[in-house]
């Protein structure tokens, strides 16, 4: 009786590890410092030779203190049947990094010192993708930047086993600001132009980086002459404008902020 025991107790083991990685990925394989894949961990999936490639949408290339950003984890591939994923948020020393909350089909594990977003279901692949969607939201202060997310996806074959399936990655970098580009240049001591007034050349300075404004011109008739991009330092042009008054409306993101010029 002792060997049939052996053999059912392997095969009730089989059983839930098949189970357990249906109803989403064991934690920490995301691929990040120190952690495998489920191409890579004993036991898990092996074999498979899908390729394909993973996008994670919706993050500023600099993302703001406690600031919540909507992210989309996708998935493409044009050969494989379902797919699942797992993504972590780690700071430079590889300790997590803010909070990620679960969207529809989705679970979140912090029973680790790291946090895990991962799918509680596979999908099956439409039009060569699949996606999730959740949040994240930015630490209000960060011990050493910048932030990366690390993801992982499975390209399965759709068998409910673990043969014939293989792990892809993705790390994704970003900055991160306690002020936000926009909220501090609200007012008009954020901005400056200089000399002012002038007859040739006015120089744009911000007191912030990395800010770009879109810049218009308008004189006292109401009519708009002169339209740029400008960011930190740009030069304008002026010399061939006619003397006199002008306002300055620079629209950064939402917010509008408005100086008064002097062409001489």
């Amino acid at each position: 009786m002792k060997p049939v025991y052996m053999i059912f107790s392997l095969c009730t083991l089989c059983a839930l590890t098949f189970s357990f990685h249906a109803s989403g990925p064991p934690v920490g394989v995301t691929g990040a410092p120190g952690e495998l894949t489920c191409s890579t961990t004993p036991g898990c999936h092996f074999g498979g030779t899908f390729t394909g490639t993973i996008d994670i949408t919706g993050l500023p290339a600099t993302v703001v203190a406690n600031t919540v950003y909507t992210i989309t984890f996708t998935v493409n591939s044009a050969t494989a049947v379902k797919g699942g994923f797992e993504l972590t948020c780690l700071d430079k020393l590889n300790a997590a990094c803010g909070t990620l909350t679960a969207g529809t089909g989705q679970s979140v594990d912090a029973t680790t010192p790291r946090q895990y977003v991962a799918h509680t279901s596979p999908k099956v692949y439409a039009s060569g993708s699949v996606a999730w969607t959740f949040t994240w939201k930015a630490p209000a202060t960060l011990a050493s930047g910048p932030i990366t997310f690390y993801g992982a996806s499975n390209l399965t074959n759709g068998n409910g086993g673990m043969s014939g399936d293989n792990a892809i990655t993705i790390a994704k970098q970003v900055a991160f600001s306690t002020i936000s580009p926009t909220a501090d240049l609200v007012t008009e001591d954020r901005i400056t132009l200089s000399p002012n007034p002038t007859s040739q050349i006015m120089t744009v300075q911000f007191q912030q980086n990395n800010v770009t404004a879109r810049l218009s011109l308008i004189d006292l008739s109401g009519k708009n002459v002169l339209q740029q991009n400008v960011s930190n330092n740009t030069n304008i042009n002026v010399a061939d404008l006619a003397r006199g008054i002008y306002f300055a409306r620079f629209v950064i993101g939402d917010n509008t902020v408005v100086k008064k010029i002097e062409l001489n």
